[in-house]
């Protein structure tokens, strides 16, 4: 299986001052202390994703509100909430077909006073690890002289070599005109360079309008991958957080589970309505994980009217021994954390899924069998998880699967972010070897408070 997504690259967010880059894998585990910024990467990868949606109607801006993560904004992401300081994201994608080439992009975002918003204000491109890095500005929309005709946002390349590459990408060369700029038109549904609004000329011979389309269309197909791998990740991806709440009695289509982000794993009751067959799998996982209910969905009768989103649901759990049917509300807190997990990795295909503390309020038994139930979903239904834990057990099981040869070592990528005094933070990659051994030093030692309990003074 390939990764959705290879890696991340952060700079002037949040504790990550300095330009950060991450290593993904099928499976990334985020560990760190209390507030070092862990929960600022899903975050941070969240915002990206729908800021860069081809999906996306509207104006340049950091999107800060939608359906992934929904908290503050610019001032609230840019570190040290330094206005002037310029926000920078990147992505890189693997390409299934080809494990060895990949896209990247990368965007930064100034703040715009006026608006109150982070604007786009540069794009990098790269493809395929021998492709040099393409960096474009973005020209600002205006009026015509004349006052009449809106000029729309155009990207031109950055610097001379940045139009060179250009050039060279697709065979052109330099016209006559030294001002002649490569010029892309900015398609604000793809924030992606579109087609090439002027060339300038092949081997000193102007290029005709037909030969003009046809460059055009390949480089718009160059990015064809990137696009619709894009607005996969935005539509599918799931983001939750580090507290599931499904505790509510009833619940409706449309209670906090359209536009806004499903943080708290609400759909997973419609999720479980719409299948049985998903319901069944996930009861047999709670088996597996001691937990002695069974989720059932009851669907309640109403006169609506056959208003849309008006389906009344609510969900019980059932005592296997006894038959005894209680709200989440009445069997702990812990029944209602997991389940969303649970659900998420044996209803999704092909999807990233971010979650905060997975492991929040199970027993360490549990969070072990948690990390083979995640290692499964990987690999037979291919989706990719990033998670900010705190589990030694969870990481201990996926070590113990390397060890007995059920995955390789770079199934799992471990990455730990250090605080450092002055308030920053720097994010340390720890490698496995076939043993599932670490490679790197664990940073202050592996999970020293077991020792230091037993042993210490």
């Amino acid at each position: 299986m390939q990764s959705l997504v290879k890696g991340l690259a952060v700079d002037g967010i949040r504790s990550f001052r300095s330009r950060q880059e991450l290593q993904f894998a099928p499976i990334t585990l985020v560990f760190g202390p209390n507030s070092s910024g862990k929960s600022s990467l899903l975050e941070t990868l969240a915002i990206f994703l729908q800021s860069v949606n081809p999906a996306r109607q509207g104006a340049l801006d950091l999107n800060t509100s939608g359906r992934l993560y929904s908290e503050g904004g610019f001032v609230s992401v840019v570190s040290d909430h330094d206005l002037d300081r310029t926000l920078e994201i990147g992505l890189t994608l693997s390409q299934s077909s080809n494990p060895d080439s990949y896209s990247y992009l990368t965007t930064r975002y100034r703040y715009d006073r006026q608006s109150g918003t982070g604007l786009l204000n540069t794009v990098g491109v790269r493809r395929s690890p021998s492709g040099a890095e393409l960096n474009l500005t973005l020209r600002p929309g205006r009026r015509s002289q004349s006052g009449g005709r809106l000029i729309q946002p155009v990207f031109v390349p950055s610097s001379a070599s940045d139009a060179n590459r250009v050039a060279a990408s697709l065979g052109l060369t330099r016209g006559a005109q030294d001002d002649a700029d490569f010029r892309f038109s900015f398609d604000a549904i793809a924030h992606l360079p579109g087609a090439l609004r002027r060339a300038v000329s092949r081997d000193g011979n102007p290029v005709s309008n037909n030969e003009l389309s046809r460059v055009s269309a390949e480089w718009q197909r160059s990015w064809s991958y990137m696009e619709e791998s894009l607005r996969s990740l935005c539509e599918g991806a799931v983001y939750l957080g580090p507290l599931r709440d499904l505790g509510a009695q009833v619940m409706t289509r449309d209670s906090g589970v359209t536009a806004v982000a499903d943080r708290e794993g609400m759909s997973t009751v419609f999720e479980l309505a719409d299948s049985e067959e998903l319901s069944a799998a996930v009861g047999g996982w709670l088996d597996r994980l001691g937990v002695r209910y069974i989720p059932k969905v009851l669907r309640l009768t109403a006169d609506s009217g056959g208003l849309p989103g008006s389906e009344v649901t609510t969900l019980v759990l059932e005592d296997r021994e006894t038959g005894l049917r209680l709200s989440v509300r009445d069997v702990g807190f812990g029944v209602s954390q997991i389940l969303p997990v649970v659900t998420t990795a044996l209803g999704l295909n092909n999807t990233l899924v971010m979650i905060e503390q997975p492991e929040i309020h199970l027993h360490p038994r549990l969070q072990a069998e948690l990390g083979e139930l995640i290692v499964q979903s990987a690999e037979a239904r291919g989706n990719q998880f990033i998670l900010e834990t705190h589990s030694e057990h969870l990481l201990l099981r996926m070590r113990r699967l390397i060890r007995r040869g059920f995955i390789a070592p770079d199934f799992v990528s471990v990455l730990y972010v250090d605080p450092r005094r002055d308030g920053t933070a720097e994010v340390i990659r720890i490698e496995l070897d076939e043993g599932g051994e670490f490679m790197d030093e664990w940073p202050d030692g592996f999970f020293p408070e077991r020792f230091t309990e037993l042993f210490g003074d």
